[in-house]
């Protein structure tokens, strides 16, 4: 019964949609293996269904999704780069966030990217999380979809930037 009433917190599987020219974003706080995985996987399946809905007979291997991800220094980034590795996305975008304008407990972008080593389908960014969203919105273009992982920190940069009226999106 209790199930049937719950609403997940902001941040966990948030849509964002409806702005032109840019694809689905999903924020989800994500910051351990087990749920960066779980995102991904949610957020591929959600995008299959609606192109199945278009179109039946879509592969699964013409979705594209990437993911923007911002990770603090206590989450464990060997074990979430080997989800990201499994993951088959179309681009990993690293960047980072601030916790009372401190980046401090954030890994470096260029950290992040070194120690996920596939310069083939990631980059990295020092402007910020709405940086790398542009960046992998380029990527996967309007038809694709982007989560934003790693740190409920860095959703809510996405999510002010995403409904802020003055916003460089």
């Amino acid at each position: 019964r209790g199930i049937a009433h719950w609403t997940p917190p902001r941040g966990r599987g948030e849509v964002l949609e409806g702005r032109d020219d840019w694809p689905v974003v999903v924020v989800d706080g994500a910051h351990t293996p087990e749920s960066v995985s779980q995102a991904i996987e949610a957020v591929r399946n959600r995008r299959l269904a609606e192109a199945a809905r278009e179109n039946p007979d879509v592969l699964p291997s013409s979705i594209r999704v990437a993911a923007v991800v911002a990770l603090m220094n206590d989450k464990d980034a060997s074990g979430i780069m080997d989800v990201l590795h499994a993951s088959r996305l179309n681009r990993v975008v690293f960047s980072s966030s601030s916790v009372n304008g401190d980046s401090s407990r954030f890994h470096a972008p260029k950290a992040l990217y070194d120690l996920y080593n596939k310069p083939e389908e990631s980059t990295w960014c020092d402007g910020g999380v709405v940086s790398a969203m542009r960046n992998a919105a380029n990527c996967v273009g309007r038809d694709g979809s982007i989560v934003v992982l790693g740190s409920f920190y860095a959703g809510a940069d996405a999510m002010r930037a995403w409904f802020s009226d003055d916003s460089d999106m």
